[in-house]
């Protein structure tokens, strides 16, 4: 028999025998191949395992698994579905303000400055999830200047600038596991362009849709821990790091239509948008000397999102300025959304077996709840602020905070 293989067939049979009650047997099972013809510090490793198998705790199958590597596009995606509602509700907020006859308007340009801060958690189940639990800060802010061609179309585009700190859950205590302080993070950075263009219709209707591309710079870093099986040799805790890039497409449609019910006005809307988002493949740096570090390949991912909603105001005369508070309710679907996908392999396995995993099923309905402030004052100076919430049961949460001045020119 070929030595190959029947090593291949001992390494089998230790894994189910030695491992039959794994918290992850699937990443056990490429850790087996791997060790098979491993070199460097990951053969180093696999001696440490009973046998050279490479046969692992079932806390360390969980903590070593690179699950981290699914949500890459969360903060991409979620960056370019806010600003496709901010460049909707930008849109509505000049057609309410070009419709207040106490408003002064000084041309047909004007500049645009918008600030927001997010804040998200998401909740995974461990070993039930295939992603981890994580909370995530975003920081973004555009630069845009408006053209009002007519009394019914305005155009306009804007610079963006987003920032966003992703970081994973801490991994539970083991019997003599000791987890790190958390599984990593991943750090982006990006910045893009959107233009946008907005009709209003007969009736007080209206159609907008806007379309923009981001660059996004990535920093991936991954904190697990090795452990042999019979738990009785030190743990070795891995801390790696990988950089890479990757590009979001995303374009929105809406339609809507004013009606006044009494003092107030109500804008029932409704809109998609479809967002692509792709990263390059990238290659981690063995900061702890583990020999574990890993090739991550590229990969992309598209979502189709349905939006319908309401949104109300009320102008309120305050002595030579108008206050408008908002409110706005929205269900999000997304009518398609592709799983996240990611396929690894070791640096250090000869052999390069590859190792597929493969995202949880995304959260199709989603709540989003808001209410804003904007000011209309007669020297063109427009001020809002906005808090928002959305919501997916109890696996998910986001808060932003966004304000932001609108100048007539």
């Amino acid at each position: 028999m070929d030595k190959r293989i029947r090593t291949t067939t001992i390494v089998l049979l230790a894994g189910y025998s030695l491992a039959g009650n794994a918290a992850n047997q699937e990443f056990q099972d490429f850790f087996f191949n791997a060790c098979v013809n491993a070199v460097g510090g990951l053969a180093v490793r696999c001696a440490e395992t009973q046998g050279g198998f490479g046969d692992l705790s079932g806390d360390s199958e969980s903590s070593l698994n690179p699950s981290q590597s699914l949500s890459g596009s969360d903060a991409a995606l979620v960056s370019a579905l806010q600003r496709g509602q901010e460049v909707r509700e930008h849109l509505q907020r000049n057609a309410e303000d070009d419709a207040d006859e106490e408003r002064v308007s000084i041309g047909p340009f004007s500049l645009l400055i918008n600030g927001r801060r997010s804040s998200t958690e998401a909740t995974r189940i461990v070993d039930l999830d295939s992603e981890r639990s994580y909370q995530m800060d975003q920081t973004g802010a555009e630069l845009g200047l408006d053209f009002r061609a007519s009394d019914a179309i305005t155009v306009g585009g804007w610079l963006q600038w987003e920032s966003s700190d992703l970081r994973f859950d801490s991994e539970d205590q083991g019997v003599n596991f000791a987890p790190l302080g958390d599984a990593g993070n991943i750090d982006s950075d990006g910045l893009g362009v959107t233009v946008y263009l907005s009709a209003q219709l007969g009736g007080n209707a209206y159609v907008d849709g806007s379309i923009g591309y981001t660059s996004n710079d990535y920093v991936y870093s991954r904190n697990s821990v090795f452990q042999e099986s019979t738990r009785t040799v030190a743990q070795t805790n891995v801390r790696v790091r990988g950089e890479t890039s990757g590009q979001v497409l995303a374009a929105t449609l809406n339609f809507g239509r004013t009606t006044g019910v009494g003092a107030w006005s109500v804008t029932p809307i409704a809109g998609l948008t479809y967002i692509g988002s792709e990263s390059d493949a990238y290659t981690e740096q063995d900061l702890s000397g583990s020999g574990l570090s890993l090739t991550v390949a590229d990969s992309s991912r598209t979502v189709l999102i349905g939006q319908l909603g309401v949104s109300v105001n009320r102008a309120i005369s305050m002595n030579g300025w108008v206050l408008l508070p908002q409110a706005r309710i929205e269900y999000i679907r997304e009518l398609d959304n592709e799983r996240s996908e990611s396929e690894v392999r070791f640096v250090n396995d000869a052999s390069a077996n590859r190792f597929r995993l493969l995202g949880d099923n995304p959260d199709a309905d989603r709540i989003d709840l808001a209410i804003g402030l904007a000011g209309v004052f007669r020297n063109g100076w427009i001020p809002y602020v906005e808090y928002q919430i959305t919501t997916a049961g109890d696996n998910f949460d986001r808060y932003r905070i966004a304000a932001g001045i609108r100048v007539e020119l």
